[in-house]
Parts: structure tokens; sequence; C-alpha cells
């Protein structure tokens, strides 16, 4: 029974992030993409992008406070942290 549980918490985990995601910027969407779903490092997104390396950085930096923010919601994930 646990593990169903558990199976059923990581489903809903990650259609949470998947919207948040889906929230962004095409750009902060696309950096974020690249970076935690094909393992792309930042000199490659950069390429790909066409901006510098730094400026990859500093779009995933907001990136990231954004999609915290969005989870940040009351009982989101309660029980995650």
């Amino acid at each position: 029974m646990a593990a169903v549980t558990q199976a059923t918490e990581l489903s809903r985990l990650k259609s949470l992030l998947v919207d948040a995601v889906d929230t962004l910027s095409e750009r902060e969407k696309l950096v974020i993409q690249y970076h935690y779903f094909q393992q792309t490092n930042f000199e490659n997104i950069a390429d790909i992008l066409g901006v510098s390396k730094g400026r990859v950085s500093q779009i995933h930096k907001r990136a990231l406070v954004a999609v915290r923010e969005k989870l940040k919601g009351p009982s989101d994930l309660d029980g995650y942290f």
C-alpha cells in the first residue's frame, strides 16, 4: 500500500513541477528543459540559444526562483519538505 501512495505522491509532484515550468517564459522554459530533462550543460545551451554561458546562468536562476514561488502555494507540497 505504501508503494502505491508513494507513486501517487511522486506523480502529483511531477505534475506540479510540469505545471510550474509551463508558466515560465519561453526562454526560461527552454533552459530548464534542456538542462534538467536533456542533461545539456550551460555552454551547449548558450550555443543553442545564441547567448553567453553567463546569460544562460541568469535565465536559469530566474526560472528556478519563479518555479519555487509557484510551488509555495498553500498545501501544494505539504509533506514533501
